[in-house]
């Protein structure tokens, strides 16, 4: 399915020349995300959203992510100037699980993972009460290879999961994440929560759920119950939403979690998950989930790239954090570079990628926005997902 090239049906304003704007979808995903391709050199993208902004919504609701390509993104400023327009309202990042650099208020780095990492398929910040129903991702500059960001459909991955696991699932009170805060693995308690008053964290947890420990030497654990279904806030629609399988120590790499096994007891991982009773998930049933997030038909997954393509082009994201689930493949630059650094990248230097969430009312939750940014060579691209 495909759309044919539409053009700016409004009245030009101010003396401006109409813009050409095609619409499609990606060659190897036809339902997602919807692809809006700036005609023009030097389209300003916030002013353009704006414009168009029913238009993307409706897009959004119906198929669960947007690509804006080849829009004016001139670096960090003008992305923030987008989520301003999309987004509105910001909040802090709080149970943050990976390593990030805050550039300034309400912008982090990417994940800072070594460039021959992946992350896998996840839904953003599923284990808290009010998880984000807006992610957006932009990609200025792209690395020499690698680099990608792909979405899965999760209402799909539901559809793949055998139902005797969601049944157990259910009957188990859902899934459970312990987290334990030894500041040698993982970010260290005040940087995921953002304070290092043990009263404020204790008073956090209270209102999100969750059971906070404190251990010898002041080490704190944390346990929070939550669904591994959840239904689409507008549409209803069931979908797989939780970091179940992400989190399972059968997850860990072979020598990772070799080395944890000499350090810890299973409940002393840094990360580790349960069903909701405390049960331990069986290794057999992770995997099954792990394929059913990789499975499907072409409709269920794509991959955004963000390596493949140079010159002066922008790509935004935008999609629901409820629909689609993403994945990072970390990039390879020709050079090494220290990830939120300000710099101009030659044709043999790298770049940065950001990204941005959010809640909404959706969830009864405040917004939150980060911002990512990663070491890449030429290209811009920005992409958005929401609820």
């Amino acid at each position: 399915m495909s759309f044919a090239q539409w053009k700016n049906n409004r009245k030009a304003t101010d003396g401006a020349p109409q813009i050409a704007v095609s619409r499609d979808f990606l060659e190897e995903c036809p339902r997602l995300p919807v692809v809006y391709g700036a005609l023009a050199q030097g389209l300003d993208i916030a002013r353009w959203y704006g414009d168009h902004e029913q238009q993307v919504q409706s897009d959004l609701s119906a198929h669960g992510a947007v690509l804006f390509r080849g829009f004016r993104v001139l670096g960090q400023g003008e992305f923030e100037r987008f989520v301003q327009i999309a987004i509105r309202e910001t909040a802090a990042y709080i149970e943050g699980a990976t390593p990030r650099t805050q550039l300034k208020k309400g912008i982090y780095t990417s994940t800072e993972f070594p460039a021959d990492q992946e992350i896998a398929p996840h839904n953003e910040l599923s284990y808290v009460t009010h998880p984000p129903a807006k992610i957006a991702f932009c990609c200025l500059v792209a690395p020499q290879e690698g680099g990608q960001t792909p979405i899965v459909d999760v209402s799909r991955v539901y559809a793949r999961v055998d139902p005797e696991l969601v049944e157990e699932f259910e009957a188990r009170g859902g899934w459970m994440l312990r987290r334990n805060y030894d500041g040698d693995f993982g970010p260290p308690v005040h940087k995921a929560f953002g304070t290092d008053s043990l009263d404020e964290i204790k008073a956090y947890c209270d209102r999100a759920n969750i059971r906070l420990e404190v251990g010898p030497g002041g080490r704190i654990a944390t346990e929070q119950v939550r669904a591994a279904v959840h239904r689409h806030p507008r549409t209803g629609v069931p979908v797989w939403f939780n970091h179940v399988a992400f989190w399972h120590p059968s997850s860990l790499c072979p020598s990772v979690r070799a080395r944890f096994d000499e350090i810890f007891s299973i409940r002393e991982f840094p990360y580790g998950t349960w069903f909701g009773d405390g049960t331990p998930i069986p290794d057999t049933h992770i995997a099954a989930l792990r394929q059913a997030c990789s499975a499907g038909d072409s409709g269920s997954k794509a991959w955004v790239i963000e390596a493949s393509q140079t010159g002066s082009r922008s790509d935004y994201r935008r999609a629901a954090a409820t629909i689609p689930e993403h994945e990072e493949a970390h990039p390879q630059p020709r050079r090494r570079r220290r990830p939120g650094r300000r710099h101009r990248p030659g044709p043999g230097g790298s770049g940065k990628r950001f990204h941005s969430e959010v809640t909404d009312s959706s969830f009864g939750g405040k917004s939150v926005i980060q911002g990512n940014s990663l070491p890449m060579q030429p290209l811009q691209e920005i992409a958005q997902w929401i609820g």
